[in-house]
């Protein structure tokens, strides 16, 4: 605050700073200042923010909840450190930054994800299986930095030069594919076990007995408030699977396997939908690997980033690279390609779009024929023409 020259300035002075304008009887002001505020700046403004803040100040700052006490006691989670603010301690670094939340399988962090490693550590996250999320991203930071695990994958052609075929290490390979869908099923079916068996609890009135409940319930950190508020955000989002790690369904099976079809990956047609039937019944399910801190340097081996992504190899693909006739009689690769027969060209002609009906010759044809009139409309059948591609022929009508 002191940086931007606001730390002297009092509210009446920031708002008049403002510009605003009206809806209804109420004014509303532009100002998005956490966008330049330092991280004490942050956490300052959340416990003082709400009904009934952390800290009082002469000013109220109305936010969503009476208070912010869970959601810093959650971001000192990520930092194994205690949060000061909440416990009413002071003079202290709880709740510094350090924590990071966003993507659990993350692989830009770094190395570890010390946030993961730390929510880890405690029995209400632990429980819900956050270490085998995080052996999870650990795998995919190990192989995605490395290149030998990608796999060369058709993405572009090169029309200027003869059509080459640019084969690209921009995909891994199909083995370490079918690996995460599978890690990916488990982990869902994981979520959905657990919180089977917290409803079971609620349903019994038991849910006192859940392991993530008593360490909340055990937490001595906890101020009352935050404890109340803890207890009742964790039993809400146990009851739905979907809050924990549900990272596959059998619609995201569906979608990938046509995916997978449409960009040539070399597996068999629906993998990841069997894959996610097979887990489903309990079957097929595999160790998760090892976390990057039970390994060493010399086992992980070199990170090489995404920078060390090497150039495409342009695969040849006309028997002739004539420059001459390349320029002068040039034919894209595109229409080299026919698009293969499917149920839509006999059953779905009219709806379908893509098909287009043409002749591959043509040829002059006279169509000659007899037309029975009956009697009283002989006036109008003077005499008859049919046209067929453009040739006509001319008859007089024959009365029978």
């Amino acid at each position: 605050m002191e940086r931007h020259n606001l730390k002297g300035k009092s509210a009446e002075d920031l708002m008049n700073s403002m510009t605003s304008q009206s809806i209804g009887n109420s004014k509303v002001y532009n100002y998005a200042p956490i966008r330049d505020w330092e991280t004490d700046d942050v956490f300052l403004l959340l416990s003082l923010a709400g009904s009934k803040p952390l800290q009082r100040s002469c000013y109220d700052i109305l936010g969503f909840l009476s208070n912010f006490g869970l959601l810093i006691e959650i971001y000192g989670n990520g930092t194994s450190e205690t949060c000061e603010i909440a416990t009413g301690q002071s003079g202290g670094a709880g709740c510094n930054g350090k924590a990071r939340y966003g993507c659990s399988i993350c692989t830009i962090v770094s190395k570890q994800d010390k946030t993961a490693t730390n929510l880890a550590k405690l029995k209400r996250w632990e429980v819900l299986g956050v270490e085998n999320t995080l052996r999870l991203r650990d795998w995919l930071f190990r192989i995605s930095s490395n290149m030998s695990e990608r796999a060369l994958h058709a993405r572009a052609f090169d029309p200027v030069g003869y059509n080459r075929v640019a084969l690209q290490p921009n995909t891994l390979k199909p083995k370490h594919l079918d690996k995460i869908v599978r890690y990916a099923c488990q982990l869902t079916q994981e979520s959905i076990s657990h919180s089977e068996r917290f409803k079971s609890l609620v349903e019994q009135g038991r849910e006192a007995e859940h392991e993530g409940v008593q360490c909340i319930q055990n937490d001595a950190t906890l101020p009352p408030k935050i404890k109340k508020a803890f207890l009742e955000m964790y039993t809400e989002a146990l009851l739905n699977p979907q809050n924990l790690n549900y990272y596959f369904s059998e619609v995201h099976a569906v979608l990938l396997s046509f995916r997978w079809s449409l960009d040539g990956i070399g597996a068999a047609p629906f993998r990841p939908l069997a894959i996610w039937k097979q887990i489903e019944q309990g079957k097929g399910w595999i160790p998760y690997p090892k976390l990057n801190s039970e390994m060493s340097d010399a086992d992980i081996g070199k990170i090489q980033g995404y920078e060390a992504l090497s150039e495409a190899v342009m695969m040849p693909v006309l028997r002739d690279e004539d420059a001459h006739k390349h320029v002068f009689d040039h034919v894209s690769l595109i229409d080299l390609w026919t698009r293969p027969l499917d149920a839509s060209d006999i059953f779905d002609e009219d709806m379908n779009c893509s098909i287009k009906r043409g002749s591959d010759h043509s040829a002059n044809v006279t169509a000659i024929y007899d037309l029975n009139i009956s009697a009283g409309k002989l006036d109008g059948a003077l005499s008859t023409a049919m046209t067929v591609d453009g040739v006509v022929s001319l008859h007089k009508p024959t009365i029978k």
